[in-house]
C-alpha cells in the first residue's frame, strides 16, 4: 500500500500538495496562494513572491560560448601547427 502523506500543521488530514516554496506537504486548509503558487505560510509565500519577481525559475539558462576544454584543445593545435611551420622552416622536418 502506497504512503499517504499527511499535513504537518494538521495530523488527522490528508496532504493534498506540497508548499512550492519549502517542499513541506500541507492539506486543503493550509494553503496559501502567492504568485500563482501554493505554499504552506504566509512567511514561505513572502519568500517565493520575492522569488517570482526576480523573475526566478527552476530551469537553468543555456550557456552560450565555446566549454572552456574545447578552447583548450584548440589552443593546443594552434600551437602545434605553428611549432610544425617553424621547425619546417628551419629544416628541421
Amino acid at each position: 500500500m502506497a504512503k499517504v502523506d499527511m499535513c504537518v500543521n494538521h495530523a488527522d488530514r490528508r496532504a493534498v500538495i506540497r508548499c512550492r516554496q519549502c517542499g513541506k506537504s500541507i492539506c486543503d486548509l493550509c494553503v496559501v496562494e502567492a504568485a500563482g503558487a501554493k505554499c504552506c505560510s504566509q512567511e514561505c509565500a513572502g519568500k517565493f513572491q520575492q522569488f517570482a519577481a526576480r523573475g526566478g525559475t527552476m530551469i537553468p539558462k543555456a550557456k552560450v560560448g565555446i566549454h572552456p576544454l574545447l578552447k583548450g584543445l584548440a589552443g593546443l593545435i594552434v600551437l602545434a601547427a605553428a611549432a610544425f611551420i617553424v621547425l619546417r622552416l628551419l629544416g628541421k622536418i
